[in-house]
């Protein structure tokens, strides 16, 4: 990415704690001002489930910098917001990425749930 003499790098937004919605994101918050303002055209950024917490605000987001004419470019799932079929692609993947997320945090609660349950768990140790 750096190595385009086309581009012009900005910087990196970064969010330290994990934000279920975007509000909660002092980082995406900033990177999305700077959007506003004209100073970005691209974001490149890793996957989508890293862009974007749950599908709503994630195709809110989109809607708003597809409008800004910002496009993003997602390296994992090598799609481009701003291509043909880029809106219709990055929809079904960030409902494939909530639904999972949500059964990941389903699954550890249950572990938590049935770990307390287990006189033999560490949840019950005896130190």
């Amino acid at each position: 990415m750096l190595e385009n003499p086309a581009w012009e790098y900005v910087g990196t937004y970064t969010d330290i704690k994990s934000g279920r919605t975007i509000s909660s994101r002092p980082g995406f918050q900033s990177l999305l001002a700077d959007c506003e303002a004209g100073k970005i055209d691209m974001i490149y950024t890793k996957s989508i489930s890293r862009f974007g917490r749950n599908c709503v605000d994630f195709l809110v987001t989109l809607r708003r910098l597809k409008e800004l004419k910002v496009d993003v470019f997602f390296y994992n799932e090598n799609i481009h917001l701003l291509s043909q079929a880029g809106e219709l692609l990055l929809t079904l993947h960030a409902g494939i990425a909530q639904a999972e997320s949500e059964n990941k945090s389903e699954n550890i609660k249950w572990g938590l749930r049935r770990s307390t349950m287990d006189p033999d768990s560490p949840a019950f140790s005896r130190r």
